[in-house]
């Protein structure tokens, strides 16, 4: 995914975000179709390999259609983001449970489902989605895409506000991969069992809705470290308390504070980015983050040879927690300077 995913991108930005998603659509159906049909592990490989290119294909197409018409409009843009995120969360959700239960009674067939459903989906977007992209038609050039690619690193040295909200987006990544990865073994270390892990993933998830229900239009730099001191002080009560039902409190608290700021981030991200250039630049700014998940979960396997997991969550959040008052402090001067 992240070999295909820049360029996938630059093409969304300099022809069609419509056709690429309906080209990433047609991909996951090819993908789907190995899955049920191939015997060996060799096309199993390559089944994944294609269903990594779909999906790098399918970010930044027809959402940035949207994003792009509502920028504007703060209102507009934070509902979008708002139900975007809250949608897909609870699709998640209801897939994960059906899914499982359809699984045991037709088995690899529930594939089927799934392409008739892909195939609906591209039926849809072709008869009712619009894309606007005026260079939709043109041929696919080496240099066109080399200059689209230039201007996008131009924009970032242009724009210095950009690499403050690129390291966010790097650096939330160590709470967020140290939550994702760590969080089993963290309620095992305080005693909680792995009967409750069901019900805290639907939790987790119920969370992430809960965040992105949240005003940000209210929220200001003094609320923003507000919530981040009060990150970091849970984070402290995390080594100390005993009572299981008050850990899962506040470590729910701690979590659904963290997805609101990481709300409050994206939605001004997408604010400031350019019409022309923001699949591209979106796809960079993943690319930014995959690579400081995959540190992130490298360097936290050697850390845990030393430490106890709990003792390595703390100092995580502790090191995100101060990084990111760093960067607001950052953006409110590069935005006092423009």
């Amino acid at each position: 995914m992240i070999i295909f995913e820049i360029p996938s991108k630059v093409i969304s930005d300099l022809y069609s975000h419509k056709k690429v998603y309906i080209l990433s659509l047609l991909t996951l159906v090819v993908t789907f179709f190995l899955i049920i049909f191939s015997k060996s592990l060799f096309w199993l490989s390559v089944a994944y390999t294609i269903y990594g290119l779909a999906n790098a294909l399918e970010t930044g197409t027809i959402d940035v259609v949207l994003i792009n018409s509502l920028k504007n409009n703060e209102t507009g843009l934070q509902k979008f983001l708002k139900y975007q995120k809250q949608i897909s969360t609870f699709s998640s959700i209801l897939g994960s449970g059906i899914g499982f239960l359809l699984y045991f009674k037709i088995g690899v067939n529930i594939y089927f489902i799934s392409i008739t459903l892909i195939l609906l989906n591209i039926l849809l977007t072709a008869l009712f989605f619009f894309d606007e992209n005026k260079k939709a038609n043109e041929n696919i050039n080496f240099q066109i895409f080399k200059r689209h690619i230039i201007e996008c690193i131009s924009e970032l040295k242009e724009k210095r506000v950009m690499k403050y909200y690129f390291i966010f987006f790097g650096i939330i990544q160590i709470f967020i991969q140290s939550h994702f990865q760590l969080w089993q073994k963290l309620f095992l270390d305080k005693g909680i069992g792995e009967k409750n892990f069901f019900v805290m993933y639907v939790l987790f998830q119920i969370i992430v809705i809960i965040a992105y229900n949240t005003n940000i239009l209210l929220i200001n730099t003094k609320k923003l470290y507000l919530l981040l001191i009060l990150i970091f002080l849970m984070a402290i009560t995390v080594i100390i308390l005993k009572n299981n039902l008050i850990f899962t409190g506040i470590y729910l608290i701690l979590c659904t504070i963290f997805f609101i700021i990481n709300y409050y981030f994206e939605f001004h991200f997408n604010k400031i980015l350019s019409k022309e250039k923001i699949s591209a630049i979106t796809s960079m700014k993943s690319f930014f983050s995959r690579i400081f998940s995959f540190g992130t979960l490298f360097v936290s396997s050697l850390l845990l040879r030393k430490i106890s997991v709990v003792n390595l969550f703390v100092i995580n959040v502790t090191v995100v927690v101060f990084v990111v008052m760093y960067l607001i402090f950052r953006i409110n001067k590069s935005v006092r300077q423009l």
